[in-house]
């Protein structure tokens, strides 16, 4: 395979694992937001090899459409975002290595870091500016829709990230247990999963422990005990 059909390739698994539960979401773009608060929330430091490598091409497919399918709708009717090179404009393949490599992490550290916080920020009722992100917004008369071009991967991530957020944002929670960012059905969801909300109960109503008492024998009566002669306590010799 020519490295160009294996990027491809790579990038069109990256967008169907980051549409993985859009059943569960209800849609497209809500499932990319679900990838990108549990994609924020790991570290590129905790992976295998192979899971570094698929959130490698993850993120690289959703700095370039938001993870979306060819047959989704654009973001806030955006036709493509197309990335700079010194010169000229990127293609959508160029330039790209086949493998991510020790600056490719670091990148991903970064946005992590970054993002994050900024949506932890706005979970709890902060604004998510981009920031200095170049971004430049152009449209043509008889084209649907507007092309955005972008400097670098850096500022499409935030071009996508915000969007989302603008579209989605208000079904994101934090978890009152774990404190985990989770992207909810309902707004009034409190919790990331049952078995957190159970814990918070019980930490909420924690159990007293209660005096001992003997344990009745048949017909409420308590058992009689011995004395050291082995009868029982009160009887004659």
């Amino acid at each position: 395979m020519a490295p160009d059909q294996q990027q491809a390739h790579e990038l069109q698994e990256a967008g169907t694992r980051i549409q993985d539960q859009v059943g569960k979401y209800g849609g497209a773009r809500a499932a990319a937001l679900a990838w990108l608060v549990a994609f924020l929330q790991e570290h590129v430091a905790t992976y295998s090899a192979g899971d570094w490598q698929n959130r490698w091409w993850e993120t690289l497919r959703f700095c370039r459409d938001g993870g979306l399918g060819p047959e989704e709708p654009r973001l806030s009717n955006l036709r493509s975002v197309t990335r700079s090179l010194p010169g000229r404009l990127a293609g959508p393949y160029d330039p790209i290595r086949l493998y991510p490599g020790p600056a490719d992490r670091e990148w991903m550290e970064g946005l992590q870091g970054v993002w994050l916080t900024n949506v932890q920020h706005y979970v709890t009722g902060g604004e998510v500016p981009t920031g200095d992100q170049p971004v430049n917004f152009k449209v043509q008369k008889g084209t649907p829709g507007m092309v955005v071009t972008v400097p670098n991967d850096d500022a499409a991530f935030a071009y996508q990230l915000i969007h989302l957020l603008a579209e989605f944002g208000p079904r994101l929670g934090q978890c009152r247990y774990c404190t985990t960012i989770y992207l909810a059905g309902r707004s009034d969801k409190l919790y990331c999963a049952a078995v957190c909300q159970a814990m918070q109960y019980k930490r909420a109503h924690p159990k007293t422990q209660g005096a001992k008492t003997r344990k009745p024998t048949v017909k409420g009566k308590t058992k009689p005990t011995l004395n050291k002669r082995g009868k029982r306590h009160g009887t004659k010799r």
